[in-house]
C-alpha cells in the first residue's frame, strides 16, 4: 500500500512516501544538476483534484483513494488512475454530530491495520484550542465509517496525527502538539499586594502549596491558561505541568489552593472576569 500527503507552502511541495518500498530514481542529467527557478504563485495548481484540502492518498483494492476535508465533513474520491480522481464522484465518509468532534475537521488519514481500515483525523468543539485526535473504523477504505474513539493525546492541542510501525511490529501514533496560545505563559498578580501566584519552593510535586510571592521570573510563577467550556479556564503551572486546584474540592472559605494533575474536576476550573 502506498500513501502520501502533499504539503504546499510558499511555492514548495513536499512529498513523503510511506511503505511499499517505493523509490523515485533520478538518473542522467537530472541527477547531475539542480535547477532553481522562481515560480509565481499563479502558476501553482493541484493536478490531482481541485478544492481538496488536507489530502491523503492510498492505493488499495485496485483503486486510488483520495481523502480530504470539505467544510465540516470528511469526504473522498476513488478511481483506478490518479488522473481519474479529478472527475470522480465525491463520497461523504463521515459527518460529525454535535459534540467534541463536531467542527474544524483537519488532516484525515487512513491506515489498514489488522484487516480493518482506520481513519485518523483532527477536530474540535468549535474552539481551536480544543483540537484533539479521533479515529473511525471501516471494513473498506471508502467506508462507511463508524466512530471508534477519541485518542488519548493528553489534554493539549493535538493535530495532524499519523501511524508509525517500527521494524519489531509495534505501532505508534505520532502527532503534533503544543499550546495554541501565542502569548505563552502568564504571571497572575494579586491586586492588593502586587505579588505573583507562586508554587511554593518551585515544587513539581503533587499537592504542592500555592502562595503569593514577589515576582522574580521563575517558572513556578508562570501559568498557562487553557480555555474550557462555559467560559472557564484550566490554570496550569509551567513547572511540573500541574493544575491549580482548591484542595479537596472544598467549598469552605479559607480552603487551601494547591496544584494537582488535571482530572476535569470543577475545583480545577477558573473563570476570568473583568472587575475594573
Amino acid at each position: 500500500m502506498l500513501g502520501w500527503r502533499r504539503i504546499f507552502g510558499a511555492g514548495l511541495m513536499v512529498a513523503a512516501v510511506v511503505g511499499g518500498g517505493a523509490q523515485w530514481p533520478v538518473t542522467g542529467a537530472a541527477a547531475a544538476e539542480t535547477v532553481v527557478q522562481e515560480v509565481r504563485p499563479d502558476t501553482i495548481r493541484n493536478p490531482v483534484r481541485e478544492g481538496a484540502a488536507d489530502p491523503w492518498m492510498v492505493f488499495a483494492e485496485g483503486n486510488y483513494h483520495l481523502l480530504y476535508t470539505h467544510g465540516d465533513k470528511l469526504v473522498g474520491v476513488s478511481a483506478p488512475s490518479v488522473a481519474g480522481l479529478a472527475s470522480a464522484a465525491q463520497q461523504t465518509l463521515w459527518t460529525p454530530q454535535p459534540g467534541q468532534a463536531c467542527c474544524n475537521l483537519w488532516a484525515p488519514e487512513i491506515h489498514q491495520l489488522d484487516g480493518k481500515w482506520y481513519l485518523y483525523f483532527t477536530a474540535d468543539n468549535g474552539t481551536d484550542s480544543q483540537h484533539r485526535m479521533f479515529v473511525l473504523e471501516s471494513d473498506h477504505p471508502m467506508g462507511p465509517y463508524v466512530f471508534k474513539a477519541k485518542l488519548d493525546t493528553g489534554d493539549f492541542h493535538s493535530i495532524d496525527g499519523t501511524v508509525l510501525k517500527v521494524p519489531d511490529g509495534r505501532l505508534f501514533h505520532v502527532w503534533s502538539s503544543g499550546r495554541p496560545d501565542g502569548d505563552g505563559s502568564y504571571r497572575l498578580t494579586a491586586n492588593h499586594s502586587g505579588k505573583a501566584l507562586d508554587v511554593a519552593g518551585c515544587s513539581a510535586a503533587n499537592n504542592a502549596d500555592v502562595i503569593q510571592w514577589p515576582y522574580w521570573g521563575g517558572s513556578c510563577q508562570q501559568w498557562y491558561l487553557d480555555a474550557l467550556s462555559g467560559g472557564y479556564y484550566k490554570v496550569t503551572s509551567k513547572v511540573g505541568g500541574r493544575t491549580l486546584e482548591v484542595s479537596g474540592c472544598s467549598t469552605a472559605a479559607g480552603a487551601d489552593v494547591r496544584v494537582w494533575p488535571y482530572w476535569q474536576g470543577d475545583c480545577q476550573k477558573w473563570k476570568l472576569e473583568k472587575v475594573g
